[in-house]
């Protein structure tokens, strides 16, 4: 089994569970957006930083494990997904990208870990990272 398909089915095993803000594992009691990301790349032995301002940041990951930003619309499986406020501001929420055009993501309190169809006209960024496939 690949990286990205390790990733992505225990993503799936995440689907139901509590979102917690700065939330990293069911110890805290559930995640939140950047703990589930952070969660799932640590599964496979890739680190990324906490937060998703920092996720969506090349400049905040190790020298052997490059994240490069790629366009949303070439997005595929396994990649961060990313939303800002506004077109020029923060970058406040992340995704991962499962097969089916779907993606999985801590979305809130009130919704927890959930699977749902992405859209890229939603997202404004993307990041791949290359030792993931």
């Amino acid at each position: 089994m690949t990286k990205s398909k390790s990733l992505c089915t225990w993503l799936e095993g995440q689907v139901g569970g509590k979102y917690v803000w700065g939330g990293k594992s069911p110890k805290d009691g559930g995640y939140d957006c950047s703990g589930l990301t952070k969660a799932a790349y640590k599964l496979v032995a890739i680190w990324i930083p906490d937060g998703s301002a920092n996720q969506a940041d090349p400049r905040r990951y190790l020298p052997h494990q490059d994240m490069r930003l790629i366009p949303v619309m070439t997005a595929h499986e396994g990649c961060l997904i990313f939303k800002k406020r506004w077109k020029i501001g923060p970058v406040f929420h992340v995704a991962i990208i499962v097969e089916g055009g779907n993606l999985i993501e801590a979305r809130g309190k009130k919704w927890g870990v959930i699977k749902r169809f992405w859209s890229p006209k939603e997202w404004q960024l993307a990041g791949k990272i290359d030792c993931l496939y």
